[in-house]
Order: C-alpha cells, then structure tokens, then sequence
C-alpha cells in the first residue's frame, strides 16, 4: 500500500501511475482549467469550487475501505477574506450543486448578519 497521493482525472478515471501520471494531472490544472465555478456575492463574500484531482479524503488510504474520491472542493470566503464554508466532492456534478447550495448558504448568512 502506498502512502503517496492518487491523481485523478476531472471525471474521475485514475492517471497513470508515476511521473507520467504526475505531469500529465499537473498540465491538466494550468491555466485556471480546474475551476468549476467561482461566484462573488454583493457583500464581497467568494465561492470557488476547483477541481483538484487528488483525493482529499486523507484517512481513505489507512482505512482501506472502498470510496469514491473527493476530488472537487468548494470554498467560501466572506468579505473579511475568512474561511466560512469548505466541502468536498466525489464528482463535477456533485460539485456544481455543492456550489450553488453553499452560494445559497452564503446568502442567507449574509441576510442574517453573518458576514
């Protein structure tokens, strides 16, 4: 079992294991081709959701057990530049709703005075 992370593409496919793999998933993510959606609210709050293409669920590789990686992550920052809200998702879709329900709970933080 290898402790080194898996590199996956945005649908989810492993890359190729070693340098190959490596360099292809770190070309994949030039250019601002990993974000998903990035939405900035009218109180200056920022949704962004990327595409990272390693799995972030950490302890999946210890635990040993079966899952879908999350490779998608949604973050929000109110309009103090502060961490508010951050998730993560097996799936682009998965994301893009992710996104628009943490955009909605933004939102409603915002209209009741939590920005």
């Amino acid at each position: 079992m290898s402790l080194l992370p898996r590199h996956y593409r945005r649908d989810g496919t492993l890359y190729p294991a070693g340098e190959r793999g490596l360099f292809e998933w770190a070309r994949d993510l030039e250019g601002g081709k990993n974000i998903v959606r990035q939405d900035r609210l009218a109180d200056g709050s920022f949704v962004s959701t990327v595409w990272i293409g390693i799995d972030m669920d950490h302890f999946s590789i210890l635990r040993g057990t079966p899952h879908a990686p999350l490779i998608f992550e949604t973050m929000v920052w109110d309009a103090h530049d502060e961490i508010v809200d951050l998730r993560r998702w097996p799936s682009e879709d998965d994301a893009i709703i992710g996104h628009i329900e943490a955009v909605e709970r933004q939102q409603a933080r915002v209209a009741h005075g939590h920005n």
